[in-house]
């Protein structure tokens, strides 16, 4: 197990519209501002223009800006913002947000990656289906980046499989800390979240590793990052490892 934990660590309007327009501040759900009802208390808020090409797409939380917000000029993505009810938190790298989908033809499922991140799907561990890694300047010591993997669940019950496989965690790396292990509420199937910092080299990591069921096997996404960049990435890391989707 201690291979695999260290192969994770190896591996203008527009802008105006949504940083300063004083029109969205006070933000309703009518018809003319396209807002459409996501869930119990947050919505989904979609501004478009005469045309009807999308301008801006975030969700309220009790009619405040919330989560991630993007800004789209003809099309093209521009900015991406994250709120935390309407206190501005973080203007985010645009091209972490542009996708393209990868299939991955083992689980017949498809995957969103970052465009412009550098993948890799061959590996001699037939368990391994792919890495994925951020460009990074000379500035960041640690990159972030995603590792994909599919296992068989060899314990009795799913349940077991997870707690067996974080228990092994803990026990490869003297350094874990902890921060959160529960059922994942933002994917549908059955599935597990676990969150931890390490430190590696001197440099303080933060982990989030997602098991997803599928049927007698495992899918299991791990994300790491800079601990002190974890709260810039972690919307993308949730929105990446919950949007493993099967192939129809």
């Amino acid at each position: 197990m201690k291979t695999k934990v260290f192969l994770y660590i190896s591996v203008v309007f527009i802008m105006y519209s949504c940083k300063n327009n004083d029109s969205d501040k006070n933000l309703n759900t009518n018809k003319e501002k396209n807002i459409v009802l996501k869930k119990n208390i947050e919505e989904e808020y979609i501004k478009r223009d005469e045309k009807g090409n999308l301008l801006i797409k975030g969700n309220l939380l009790n009619n405040k800006k919330h989560g991630i917000w993007k800004c789209y000029n003809q099309g093209n993505l521009t900015d991406v913002i994250r709120y935390n009810q309407d206190t501005l938190m973080y203007t985010l790298d645009k091209n972490d947000y542009i996708y393209k989908d990868v299939f991955l033809e083992k689980i017949n499922s498809y995957i969103p990656i970052p465009k412009y991140w550098e993948l890799n799907q061959v590996f001699d561990d037939a368990n391994t289906l792919l890495t994925a890694v951020k460009k990074c300047d000379d500035s960041i010591a640690y990159c972030q980046n995603i590792t994909l993997r599919y296992e068989k669940i060899t314990s009795d019950t799913f349940e077991n499989f997870v707690k067996d496989y974080k228990n092994q965690i803990q026990n490869s790396i003297k350094s874990i800390i902890i921060k959160g292990f529960d059922k994942n509420k933002l994917y549908p199937k059955d599935s597990y979240i676990l969150k931890y910092y390490i430190n590696y080299n001197n440099t303080d990591l933060a982990f989030m590793t997602i098991w997803i069921k599928d049927n007698e096997n495992a899918i299991i996404y791990t994300a790491s990052c800079e601990k002190e960049e974890l709260e810039k990435n972690l919307y993308l890391f949730l929105q990446i490892g919950n949007s493993i989707t099967k192939k129809k």
